[in-house]
């Protein structure tokens, strides 16, 4: 019996100059497609094992959504991005109120931490929420009902949280290895951990300690937008 045998073809210089793009600015395919610029993240498999050119639309729709400079991207001519481009990102998002964020808060966060360039869908002003520094979606949430799929969210992060953190917070914990997202509260005399409950656990019976020593960044969940209502 035959082994199937995978045939990659090398790639064109578009193709490389596009893939370099995304591998520069940790663009993942999950991500392209949540944003609309592709419809499958099997085009990008395709386009890696040189069986597909990146179309001119799917090309047009990248550098529109991400900033890159389309002359470089097709003839490898001018910088990657532009110094006006990153400018506009820096100009707008100071003009432009509170940004949102189509994707999912565990994908979003991760991206933040790892310092990868995520740019917003869309500015919102709701006078409520001037605290938050920006919104986000829940795409999947494994916090139902409190959470459901196509929820959106108030997000702030606390720089102070080992010295304050109100009683029963509603927190995304980013942790060395992935999101948690939970109720949490300081343990009485305790120092090195929080207490994480389920988030619909309303009654904080017996919550999972968390060490401290292994939770990155916390931000606060300020409002669900699904009628506006405060997290107090």
């Amino acid at each position: 019996m035959k082994k199937e045998v995978t045939v990659v073809n090398p790639l064109t210089d578009l193709a490389r100059r596009f893939l370099e793009a995304m591998e520069k600015f940790h663009i993942t395919p999950y991500r392209m497609k949540i944003d609309g610029v592709i419809n499958s993240s099997q085009i990008i498999t395709k386009i890696k094992k040189g069986l597909q050119q990146p179309s001119r639309p799917t090309i047009e729709k990248f550098c529109a959504t991400y900033g890159f400079n389309i002359a470089w991207v097709m003839t490898g001519q001018g910088e990657m991005k532009s110094d006006s481009a990153k400018a506009n990102t820096a100009a707008v998002s100071n003009a432009n109120g509170i940004p949102c964020y189509r994707y999912d808060i565990e994908d979003l966060l991760l991206a933040m931490e790892r310092g990868e360039a995520v740019l917003p869908e869309s500015y919102i002003y709701p006078q409520q929420c001037k605290a938050a520094e920006f919104w986000c979606h829940i795409h999947r949430s494994k916090a139902i009902p409190f959470f459901v799929p196509g929820d959106k969210v108030a997000v702030k992060k606390l720089n102070d949280w080992k010295r304050y953190l109100p009683n029963g917070t509603i927190c995304c914990l980013v942790m060395s290895d992935g999101i948690v997202l939970r109720r949490v509260r300081k343990v009485p005399g305790d120092d090195q951990n929080l207490e994480a409950f389920f988030v619909n656990d309303l009654e904080y019976r017996s919550g999972e300690k968390v060490p401290m020593e292994l939770i990155k960044s916390v931000y606060e969940i300020l409002y669900l937008f699904r009628d506006i209502k405060p997290f107090v």
